[in-house]
């Protein structure tokens, strides 16, 4: 009788380690997982900080173009611009779309009242905003219609 409940006793331990196993291999794979999540994540936005920087040029661009007359001077910015652009877009970095006025991409800085637009509606860009990857990177600078 004694070596029979020695038995059971140590089948008992023996499944207890095993559950015990399980469960730390499962912790082990689910630790690999956010590993590999994590750096994925980690490249996905490692540019995010270049990619700032590089919005202050286009910026800039988008100004010069604004006030250039000659045709052929502007035709050369709006080619950087697009060239730019098309750089960006490679990256995974778009413009925020600004036709309604959205809290989570657009930052209003001035309400004006308008007959051609409905209320909420961007009425003008200041400063176009961009994501990275689908997440914000800088929101648009716009002006908002607000009719009384």
């Amino acid at each position: 009788m004694e070596e029979q409940s020695k038995i059971e006793e140590l089948e008992q331990k023996l499944k207890e380690k095993e559950e015990e196993y399980i469960r730390k291999y499962a912790d082990l794979e689910n630790f690999k997982k956010r590993l590999i999540k994590d750096k994925e994540e980690a490249i996905k936005f490692s540019n995010r900080n270049f990619a700032y920087d590089i919005l202050t040029i286009l910026d800039a661009l988008y100004i010069a173009e604004s006030m250039i007359e000659s045709k052929s001077e502007k035709e050369g910015i709006t080619n950087t611009i697009k060239k730019y652009k098309d750089v960006l877009k490679k990256h995974g970095i778009e413009e925020v779309k600004c036709k309604e006025f959205n809290s989570d991409e657009h930052q209003s800085i001035k309400l004006v009242e308008s007959d051609e637009h409905e209320d909420g509606d961007v009425v003008d860009i200041l400063q176009k905003g961009y994501t990275i990857n689908g997440s914000l990177l800088r929101p648009a600078m716009v002006s908002v219609c607000k009719n009384s």
